[in-house]
């Protein structure tokens, strides 16, 4: 587990470096949430060559990954076992220095993970939703959609053969007639 101190650091880090390769980038999951104590982190961002109608991209030529390819390189980075490193998704470690002896002889590192998804403007909200959990709340909100004859495939909301737009987290909460509910309140009924 990681403090929810240190992740929030890991996270300024990655903004500083990649924010500029996206359109968006924003924190998830139980940091987003302000649990004390996270298992990993995790980040939604809309890489810059996603297109506005793009839900068929799948970033494959994204400079985001242009640079996480880098990092790998560098080793500024690992990849989990097994591999998640794909065009939509990738998942690595990322070392941070959590404390140096006074002679400066020991540096203990924490490794934190980071689970990096991407999005498009227009299903960010059914995504940041998703992401920003916890797991039962979003399988509550996804199955509601269902009920509703709006199932959610491949990261979009679906009505029949059309797509339906979720720019936020509001649009999801305003399609099911339902009030928005603040990350840290958010619990599976």
């Amino acid at each position: 587990m990681t403090s929810l101190i240190t992740a929030r650091s890991v996270f300024q880090a990655l903004k500083m470096s990649l924010e500029p390769l996206t359109h968006r980038f924003e924190i998830a999951g139980s940091v987003r949430r302000g649990k004390p104590e996270v298992g990993d982190l995790e980040v939604l961002c809309i890489p810059k060559c996603a297109s506005l109608f793009g839900q068929g991209e799948d970033f494959r030529d994204a400079p985001l990954w242009k640079k996480l390819d880098e990092w790998l390189a560098r080793e500024r980075i690992t990849k989990t076992e097994p591999p998640r490193w794909g065009t939509k998704y990738r998942q690595f470690w990322y070392a941070v220095k959590c404390l140096e002896q006074p002679d400066k002889t020991a540096i203990y590192m924490e490794l934190v993970k980071v689970d990096l998804f991407t999005a498009h403007r227009e299903n960010w909200g059914i995504q940041m939703l998703i992401r920003t959990g916890p797991a039962d709340f979003s399988k509550h909100i996804v199955t509601k959609l269902l009920k509703a004859g709006l199932p959610v495939r491949n990261g979009w909301v679906r009505s029949g053969n059309n797509t339906v737009f979720t720019p936020s987290e509001e649009s999801v909460f305003e399609i099911l007639q339902m009030a928005y509910i603040e990350p840290e309140r958010r619990a599976a009924p």
